[in-house]
């Protein structure tokens, strides 16, 4: 299969850590879902056995209990997967995926906006302050607002 997964977006109801924390559906439940299947490049050719392990999108089409579940892979190819079997198949539901994936890039934006928010909130107290030949500093609204002698 392709390693490229598409953008297509799957209705989405539910809050993003709703999404991101359901448990996996099983069996037939997983008809018609995106799947992201980890495929650990081991094709039994060395030349074509990657070291890295790879993840590959696709749809399940079908499920039956002699020949399990049959992906549609977004390169066109199809291929069976027992995905009920955990300890053998590493895979994850696309939209739990791109759930995870905005709730991180959320945290990481509320990150900056925090740091952000603090540089601007320290430029403006310095920029507030005077500093007096004394080496003190005072609030510049202060020494403005003082009476002159």
């Amino acid at each position: 299969p392709d390693s490229s997964c598409s953008e297509e977006e799957e209705e989405e109801e539910e809050s993003d850590e709703q999404i991101a924390m359901a448990p996996k559906p099983r069996g037939s439940e997983l008809q018609g879902k995106r799947v992201r299947v980890m495929w650990d490049g081991s094709t039994g050719d060395m030349e074509t056995t990657s070291p890295v392990p790879v993840w590959y999108c696709g749809r399940v089409k079908s499920y039956s209990t002699s020949r399990k579940h049959t992906i549609a892979y977004d390169d066109g190819t199809f291929e069976n997967h027992d995905l009920d079997n955990y300890d053998e198949e590493v895979w994850e539901l696309e939209n739990s995926w791109k759930a995870r994936k905005r709730i991180v890039e959320k945290q990481r934006r509320e990150r900056e906006r925090r740091a952000t928010e603090g540089t601007a909130a320290a430029a403006t107290a310095k920029k507030g302050r005077l500093k007096r030949a004394d080496g003190s500093t005072v609030n510049s609204e202060a020494a403005s607002s003082a009476p002159t002698s």
